[in-house]
């Protein structure tokens, strides 16, 4: 049997301390949890807010035998951001960090939202995190794990609160 890939999430101490399908949706927000309800504040002068970061990786949950090679893993949106809205990431391999602050400092000034430093912005174009080949065996991570937050910038006029809708996140892969 092949193996079944999809994408997961962590929060807590640990990789695995409390590991879930993304699948079932995720909310941004400035807690380490998968539905956390602690508003992103819009900035009332120009600059950019952030999110705690999400730790995402593909995941086999299920399947037998030798497993399935995956590479050449990819990440894009299902469709733009509102205008002041960027999902962004990036790689952090195999370190799994436990979010405990937003994902970069709040910034004042520039063109909103800005990137931080270290991460880029998705986009509706595939872009690949990760292209080394992975054997995916069940129960396991495959591949990176990659850091994706939001950054709300202060040209945001969608409002606040915990129900604002942002595109999907699409994970694609090459599998052999």
């Amino acid at each position: 049997m092949a193996a079944s890939m999809k994408a997961y999430l962590s929060t807590g101490a640990a990789e695995g301390t409390a590991r879930a399908s993304a699948e079932t949706g995720i909310k941004f927000n400035r807690a380490d949890s998968q539905s956390g309800t602690t508003p992103i504040p819009i900035p009332t002068a120009t600059g950019t807010n952030y999110s705690y970061y999400k730790s995402m990786y593909l995941y086999c949950d299920s399947g037998t035998g030798a497993g399935t090679s995956i590479s050449d893993k990819k990440l894009s949106l299902s469709g733009a951001p509102d205008t002041g809205l960027a999902v962004v990431y990036k790689t952090v391999v195999d370190t799994y960090t436990q979010a405990a602050a937003v994902l970069a400092s709040d910034a004042s000034g520039g063109s909103p939202p800005a990137t931080p430093a270290t991460y880029t912005a998705a986009t509706t174009t595939p872009t690949t995190y990760d292209a080394a080949s992975d054997t995916s065996t069940n129960a396991t991570r495959a591949g990176d794990i990659i850091q994706v937050g939001l950054a709300v910038g202060s040209n945001y006029a969608g409002g606040g609160g915990s129900a604002q809708a942002v595109p999907s996140l699409i994970f694609t892969y090459t599998e052999s």
